[in-house]
């Protein structure tokens, strides 16, 4: 389903002086229809580019990127995706009503349709107390919920998060973990990264590992004296074994 060869990504140094370092280097995946795949890594190893090239923010990047054996950038245009970035800005104004009614205009859902997949968000996210707030209102878990649920009004088979927990307290990071089992069982395929292993382990398939933008890993979960072994990084480690 989807396949990266060679995915490199370069931005600018700010600094003259400096090197231009790459966020992704060189990057092979290889995902299949219905997989849950973590993707982690400390900060600025090339996650969220990473997710952003696969959810067509990002256009200018070399090497492959394909989604049903097409271009990332050119399936985005043709189909839905369901895409959460870490942090969304959205008009601070608006109620989070008039946020999913918007987005669904932009997804050309039906009536029938919106209001069936608005009226089951509401009650997943535990958003109906805040329906009618702006969202500037909201708190930092709270906009994230709603970024979340937004995200789910398209009909797409792919969704992607970045940081889906980012600003949850430990209450909705469990109901994440319940909707991301809910999605796993209606055979969706999902990306996701997160810096909480805990999570990974319980909901993913695989992982992909990136440091520094090299793929360090891809594979099912191993013990951490493992990890250790063959990646000599005890930090990261120290990670697996707290998921452990």
């Amino acid at each position: 389903m989807i396949i990266t060869e060679n995915l490199t990504k370069v931005f600018p140094s700010p600094s003259h002086d400096r090197q231009d370092h790459p966020a992704l280097d060189g990057i092979k995946i290889d995902i299949s229809v219905g997989e849950v795949i973590s993707i982690i890594g400390q900060n600025g190893s090339g996650k969220s580019t990473l997710l952003s090239i696969l959810g067509g923010q990002i256009h200018d990047y070399e090497g492959k990127a394909t989604i049903f054996g097409m271009d990332a950038i050119d399936f985005v245009r043709k189909h839905p995706v369901s895409y959460a970035s870490e942090q969304a800005v959205f008009p601070p104004h608006w109620t989070v009503q008039q946020l999913m009614q918007r987005i669904a205009r932009i997804q050309r859902l039906s009536k029938e349709v919106f209001d069936e997949k608005y009226h089951e968000l509401v009650i997943d996210f535990q958003l109906g107390r805040w329906i009618k707030s702006p969202l500037r209102a909201l708190s930092k878990g709270m906009r994230q919920r709603v970024n979340l649920a937004q995200s789910l009004l398209s009909e797409s088979e792919l969704i992607i998060w970045d940081e889906p927990t980012s600003g949850l307290d430990w209450v909705f990071t469990d109901l994440v973990e319940e909707q991301i089992h809910k999605l796993k069982s209606q055979r969706k395929t999902l990306l996701f990264s997160t810096h909480d292993l805990k999570l990974a382990r319980s909901v993913a398939n695989r992982l992909i590992h990136l440091r520094e933008g090299n793929l360090r890993f891809a594979g099912e979960f191993i013990p951490w004296e493992v990890f250790l072994h063959t990646h000599g990084e005890p930090s990261e480690a120290r990670l697996l074994k707290t998921a452990s």
